[in-house]
């Protein structure tokens, strides 16, 4: 629907398909934009710093660690908490070796 919508051609979208990401890792995103009446689009990879990874994460394990930090350490503000979220688990909770066994607990 979005490459009807936005009238991609076929190239663009076998690009959109073939988009990827790895958890923790990475992200491959598409880029479109028109300039001087000449279409320019590209597949892109976004690799984010630990602090990246936090601010954006949607992981609802990440954010569960997250609020526990917040909760346990009232002391740190918000960016302190971010820190320290990276430093610990710099690819989220659940890339970690703690976050994948099942006795492991964050709390």
């Amino acid at each position: 629907k979005i490459v009807q919508y936005f009238n991609f051609n076929e190239q663009e979208k076998r690009l959109i398909e073939s988009l990827q990401n790895k958890k923790g890792e990475y992200s491959e995103v598409f880029f479109s934009q028109s300039k001087e009446l000449q279409n320019i689009s590209s597949k892109m990879i976004i690799y984010p710093t630990p602090i990246e990874y936090w601010v954006a994460t949607t992981d609802s394990i990440d954010l569960q660690y997250f609020e526990t930090i917040k909760n346990e350490e009232q002391d740190l503000n918000l960016y302190e908490v971010l820190q320290k979220c990276a430093r610990e688990f710099p690819h989220g909770v659940g890339h970690s070796k703690a976050g994948k066994t099942k006795e492991a607990s964050y709390v």
